[in-house]
């Protein structure tokens, strides 16, 4: 199997957890954001099936060279864990694999004893490519029985949060509003490596295995449980919809944003909650796009570490004859201040500068940005 995807440059490592009959997903998931420090990619939800996890056509959607497989029954409890496997496997031969405890202790994995269900979790070292025997060999310590199985991927979505610093408690608060909120089937993604905000987002989408995917930036708290179905239903209602998004509010329950129009100023801001309700078209969307993963390109990872990433590719999506529209009756919480910034910072001015129409009466802005 080809799998050129693996590199090794820095310890980058794709964490995915399974959901189990009788686990407590979410305390496995705080655990290993508050105690892992080495950047990682952060996957689960009640949705993975983990009877075909371990098959190479699915292991190659996790294309960093280690990778951690735990039931939601495992709770972290040191920081130093993810080192201490380093360590271990560092020693060993190119493709390696341990069972190991909350502490990073790695026991023989070829012993007699299999690991504890209560415990159960696996590090693999994958600097040479998934072949059968080694991932056969994986699944011999991988008891799946106890795992919940998928729905049909047609009907969930995945949830693509960009981070780059996971232990940042604005982070956890997204996540766990999320999982406590969100009645619709889900998987999240979270892409916490030291890079882009633009370069999390891609490496999202090349692990994304639904037929929807939604972008959440790592600030949001989600307030309604049906806010999911909301925008799945606006989103499926017409062929031509690519991308639907939320209104945004700030803490003080003002409008920080009902999408962007043309000019990328967003619409509505400062106005009370209620100046918005319904649902309509906006030119672009950001902080929270939910979309057909068929129409999905790559973001620009261009922008680097420059703004207007979500934007840009909300705006290269609608040039595609696509269109993007926004459902206020969805309302999500912006948890950091957010300043309004200049129309002629640099970040805004390359937005316009890579798209020229855009550029049209850009001058001739003034006063309350809301067509």
């Amino acid at each position: 199997m080809k799998n050129s995807g693996l590199k090794h440059s820095h310890p980058l490592v794709d964490i995915v957890i399974q959901h189990t009959d009788r686990g407590k997903i979410l305390d496995c998931a705080r655990s290993v954001l508050e105690n892992t420090d080495l950047p990682f990619n952060l996957h689960f939800g009640p949705v993975e099936d983990s009877s075909n996890l371990l098959l190479p056509r699915r292991l190659s959607r996790y294309q960093t060279p280690y990778l951690v497989l735990l039931t939601d029954q495992t709770i972290i409890r040191r920081n130093d864990w993810i080192n201490r496997l380093f360590e271990d496997v560092e020693r060993q031969s190119p493709y390696t694999f341990r069972t190991f405890d909350a502490n990073g202790t790695t026991p023989d994995p070829f012993g007699d004893a299999r690991p504890k269900v209560e415990s159960s979790a696996i590090f693999v070292a994958r600097r040479s490519p998934d072949s059968e025997e080694n991932i056969k060999t994986i699944r011999s310590f991988w008891d799946t029985k106890f795992f919940e199985l998928a729905p049909n991927p047609a009907s969930w979505v995945d949830i693509a949060i960009a981070n780059t610093n996971p232990t940042n408690a604005v982070l956890w608060e997204t996540i766990s509003a999320i999982h406590e909120r969100t009645e619709h089937p889900y998987r999240i993604i979270a892409i916490c490596g030291r890079r882009s905000l633009a370069a999390n987002r891609n490496m999202a989408l090349a692990v994304a295995s639904s037929d929807y995917v939604c972008h959440f930036d790592d600030d949001l708290v989600v307030n309604d449980p049906q806010w999911m179905s909301l925008l799945m239903e606006t989103l499926l209602k017409e062929d031509d919809l690519a991308i639907v998004g939320p209104k945004i509010v700030g803490k003080s329950g003002r409008i920080v944003r009902c999408g962007a129009d043309r000019l990328a100023r967003p619409i509505g801001n400062g106005r009370p909650s209620s100046a918005y309700t319904g649902v309509f078209e906006v030119h672009t969307m950001s902080s929270c796009m939910l979309m057909k993963r068929k129409v999905v390109p790559r973001f620009d990872i261009m922008f680097n570490t420059l703004d207007f990433e979500d934007i840009d590719h909300a705006y290269r999506v609608r040039r595609k004859g696509w269109r993007v529209m926004c459902d206020a009756r969805v309302e999500l919480t912006h948890l950091r201040p957010t300043a309004r910034g200049s129309l002629w910072r640099w970040n805004h001015l390359y937005y316009h500068l890579k798209h020229p129409s855009t550029l049209i009466g850009l001058g001739r802005v003034r006063g309350e940005h809301v067509d």
